[in-house]
């Protein structure tokens, strides 16, 4: 029996998605009007705005019995082992992340215990249980 959770992102980046599509608007028709290095630098910001925050409106993170993935739009599916895992904390101001520190597994199956990776989750809906339930998972 699959006992996979789903966990979607918060409203913030629908929110930072929306004011990104007015500023593109904004900025594209000054643009139009007259053509300035100013013009194109705050164009290519706001593009780079709408574009993180669709990437991380349309990201997922599921939590399986075994282990957590995070399937992000145009990349692969990342998934970390509850035995990989060495750290769990949540970090953030304006928008809290859960950021995860583990061991890569080797190819011989063994965790590589000299090069710990790191893996940022987006801020999701019930994120507090989330939390609550890597950090019990996670070896001590």
């Amino acid at each position: 029996m699959n006992n996979s959770r789903i966990f979607f992102p918060n409203s913030f980046y629908a929110i930072v998605a929306a004011v990104a599509v007015v500023l593109v608007g904004l900025f594209g028709w000054e643009l139009w009007r007259q053509v300035t290095v100013g013009n194109l630098l705050f164009l290519g910001v706001s593009l780079g705005l709408l574009g993180w925050g669709v990437n991380a409106y349309w990201s997922r993170v599921e939590l399986a019995p075994n282990q957590v993935c995070v399937q992000t739009p145009l990349r692969r599916r990342r998934c970390v082992e509850f035995r990989q895992l060495a750290t769990v904390v949540e970090a953030g101001r304006v928008n809290p992340v859960i950021a995860l520190v583990y061991y890569p597994v080797l190819d011989n199956g063994l965790l590589d215990l000299d090069t710990p990776a790191s893996l940022v989750l987006p801020a999701v809906r019930g994120q507090a249980e989330l939390l609550t339930e890597l950090e019990a998972k996670t070896p001590v």
